[in-house]
């Protein structure tokens, strides 16, 4: 196994704490109004470092973007494939809202609501590339749930994988956070079980669509 070279381990730890500040100031100020000055200054290193990593803001965005996915996409990985499929989507759904992926990877620029963001994972390969990944895994889960009953199958698996990510806007839960006296993690579990009831196959087996 190769060993990184001290000054490739600085370039990581720094490349890294770049990401990490441009995910705090775009989750205070937004992708509009964050800057790479601002960026710099949380760091605590010269504007020109950060182009010594990434070409520019938008380059900067994507890798933060790809960060997000690529932790959210771990996260479904590393889960035991014999535990029911409800089951992980639940610790899927819980790691998400709770902050386990949000805060530390930067997966609020998971949130297509922003045209800015939205238009990166797009157009950037890797980003698309990564998406593409993370929905194939997701609609595969629930595939899975609807052969085994847990899931309802007259439901698309597409339209529910893409229910998922509209709950994990991180702006639509911010603005519910904020509307609404009551601890987040109540918030999250409500959430997580309108998703989950409102997938599952109903035990009864009563067509409740007519």
């Amino acid at each position: 196994m190769t060993v990184a070279s001290f000054k490739e381990r600085q370039r990581r730890a720094r490349e890294e704490a770049i990401l990490d500040a441009a995910a705090e100031a775009l989750r205070a100020r937004g992708f509009q109004a964050m800057s790479m000055e601002e960026i710099a200054a949380r760091v605590g290193i010269a504007k020109g470092t950060i182009y010594l990593h990434f070409a520019s803001k938008d380059a900067l965005a994507a890798a933060l973007v790809a960060r997000g996915i690529a932790a959210l996409t771990t996260c479904v990985d590393s889960l035991a494939p014999d535990l029911p499929v409800l089951e992980r989507l639940d610790r899927i759904l819980h790691a998400m809202l709770g902050g386990a992926v949000q805060h530390d990877h930067g997966a609020p620029l998971l949130d297509s609501a922003a045209p800015e963001l939205k238009r990166l994972i797009e157009t950037d390969e890797r980003c698309a590339e990564l998406v593409r990944g993370l929905r194939a895994r997701l609609t595969a889960m629930i595939d899975e749930g609807q052969r085994q009953g847990e899931i309802d199958p007259r439901q698309q698996a597409a339209v529910l994988v893409g229910a998922l990510f509209a709950l994990l806007s991180p702006r639509s839960y911010s603005q519910m956070l904020t509307t609404v006296d009551i601890p987040a993690p109540e918030v999250n579990d409500g959430l997580i079980r309108l998703y989950l009831r409102g997938i599952a196959r109903d035990p009864t087996g009563i067509d409740r669509s007519q």
